[in-house]
């Protein structure tokens, strides 16, 4: 085992290793070659942990590691993003995946988001989400907040916040609208 401040070497696999803090928890994002997991590291006595595997460059595996076992959910589409955080204010972490499919409501191939939850060690979903206003870009979760970047219709972008409702994201605010791409990232990752 050799350690350094962004890298760690376990069993001869590289791990490139980066530390942030989202609602109030430590989180520890792990990124293997062509592989990525993400593992909590929660201060709180829910112990269970939200994983995503990285099988193929289409099929990707969520795991959910609970004090009494592991249970998975298969994803057979592009990942494009992944993310843990309390989306439905129950205090257990939620997992939110950025995918890239088609859906029942819309033809065309996008970027969505689907948000799983720990039901009795269970992984069920939560939200599987078409859109939200416009065609997603990207997204951030934080403090409770799901915030996005989105293609607007004049071809530039814009950053809105949203909430978990009974059902669904409710918008919040824009944060800009009719930004450059650079600009709405800077502004997602404030």
């Amino acid at each position: 085992l050799w350690k350094h401040q962004s890298l760690m070497i376990v069993y001869g696999k590289l791990f490139i290793m980066h530390k942030a803090l989202f609602n109030r928890k430590r989180i520890l994002c792990y990124f293997v070659c062509a592989q990525f997991f993400i593992v909590i590291n929660a201060n709180h006595t829910n112990t269970s942990q939200f994983q995503l595997h990285k099988n193929t460059d289409s099929l990707y595996v969520l795991q959910l590691i609970t004090e009494t076992g592991t249970d998975t959910w298969r994803l057979p589409y592009p990942v494009y993003q992944f993310s843990i955080g309390d989306v439905n204010n129950d205090g257990n972490d939620d997992a939110l995946v950025g995918v890239i499919k088609r859906t029942r409501y819309d033809s065309t191939v996008r970027k969505r988001i689907f948000i799983f939850k720990n039901y009795n060690g269970h992984v069920r979903a939560l939200w599987m989400g078409s859109r939200l206003g416009r065609p997603i870009v990207d997204f951030r979760f934080y403090d409770g907040v799901l915030r996005s970047i989105e293609e607007d219709d004049d071809g530039l972008f814009l950053v809105a916040e949203y909430r978990w409702s009974s059902f669904g994201m409710d918008f919040i605010r824009y944060l800009c609208r009719g930004v450059t791409i650079e600009k709405a990232q800077s502004i997602l990752y404030q």
